[in-house]
């Protein structure tokens, strides 16, 4: 879980601005303000604090250099108040919460430099080197990726960590939707390591944060992120393969 990044007193002023900015939006528009809503709807926010934890525990377990934490989750902050403050009851926010958070950091984190040097520069090329050994009838070993990629052990699981986050902020920039694409990943899955197998089902089925996939499987959450990237390597790597063969064929 990511730890708390902001001082109270820093929370509570970027608290207070926001509410009265919402404030007196509302009242420019004719709406009444309620009597001590700014006060409730902080506690609500307040008490709604694990939505972000849980979020972006989907996102990531290892957080690579190039995003600031810091920015990120007080953005989060702001964002989880201006949900409680629309919010009617419990429910409403537990549900709306949800969506606007992982919206909104979603368009946080491709807005980043970190974004398409990632997608760009380590993302593709691991996949399309993952599947330039498959069509050269090897396996696509550490070592054969390695050796290709030029990197490090180390540099080739964070390459796989990096996989999963960029697939839970836009998973279309790595694998298209089209048809059948569901069921040709489950064949590429099926395929694959026990362990990949596992976390990728407890990710996408189960919808687990990787804190969880870790303690199901007993490792490490960065570890559960890596197997999942690993996995998520293989399938667009796999499928993109499948459509190729297909395309030519009805060529």
């Amino acid at each position: 879980m990511m730890e708390d990044v902001c001082p109270d007193i820093t929370r509570d002023t970027l608290s207070s601005l926001q509410l009265r900015r919402l404030d007196v939006a509302g009242l420019a528009r004719g709406e009444p303000r309620p009597r001590h809503r700014r006060v409730s709807a902080e506690r609500l926010a307040a008490n709604h604090k694990w939505l972000i934890d849980r979020v972006t525990g989907r996102l990531a377990a290892w957080w690579p250099d190039g995003i600031d934490l810091q920015w990120l989750h007080a953005e989060a902050h702001a964002t989880l108040l201006q949900s409680a403050v629309r919010a009617e009851d419990l429910m409403d926010m537990r549900d709306a919460a949800v969506g606007v958070l992982n919206a909104q950091l979603r368009r946080l984190i491709v807005s980043t430099d970190w974004w398409e040097r990632a997608l760009a520069r380590r993302a593709l090329p691991l996949c399309e080197t993952w599947r330039g050994i498959i069509l050269a009838g090897r396996d696509p070993t550490d070592h054969a990726l390695c050796s290709r990629l030029r990197v490090s052990p180390g540099e080739l699981a964070e390459r796989f960590m990096e996989m999963t986050l960029i697939s839970a902020v836009d998973p279309a920039r790595l694998l298209p939707a089209h048809a059948g694409a569901q069921a040709d990943a489950c064949h590429v899955l099926m395929g694959l390591p026990t362990a990949q197998q596992l976390a990728a089902a407890l990710y996408f089925e189960e919808e687990l944060t990787l804190a969880e996939i870790g303690r199901v499987m007993g490792i490490s959450p960065e570890r559960a992120q890596e197997l999942t990237g690993r996995a998520l390597t293989a399938i667009v790597a796999r499928v993109s393969m499948a459509r190729s063969a297909t395309h030519g064929l009805s060529a």
